[in-house]
């Protein structure tokens, strides 16, 4: 993906004007290139896309992880920025649903990213799907 996509999807996420629109197109840009760096095959991100997050798959916590950095979901020591999954929630979840997602979620942890990162990808998910996302 190109550098300058990135910048603007991290520009965006840092200034808070995210739209639906944006972060279609910014899910659009960086779900390529997660695939190609982790090598997930299509049903895997088909179901993946559609909610079904196997926490144990191997690629799918790279992909989980990919993701999340790629959206500045994590500090430079791999814990969750609050901050960040409050921004892109508030996108197209209401208040109560965003509180509840974070109060859930960002308890998550695991000594080891990639499980860590699939796990809060399957609990995100539960609020809804990247598909519901993309075809929002």
């Amino acid at each position: 993906m190109n550098r300058k996509l990135i910048r603007i999807i991290h520009i965006c996420i840092k200034t808070n004007i995210f739209t639906l629109e944006e972060l279609q197109i910014g899910l659009r840009a960086v779900l390529p290139v997660c695939r190609l760096e982790t090598g997930i095959d299509q049903q895997k991100e088909d179901n993946f896309r559609n909610g079904i997050v196997d926490v144990e798959d191997e690629k799918v916590q790279l992909f989980s992880e990919c993701l999340i950095r790629k959206f500045n979901g994590y500090d430079d020591d791999g814990n969750l920025n609050e901050v960040v999954v409050r921004e892109i929630a508030t996108i197209y979840l209401n208040e109560n649903e965003v509180n509840k997602l974070v109060a859930e979620c960002t308890v998550i942890t695991d000594a080891n990213i990639h499980l860590k990162s699939s796990k809060l990808m399957k609990c995100f998910g539960k609020y809804t799907t990247l598909k519901e996302i993309l075809n929002g």
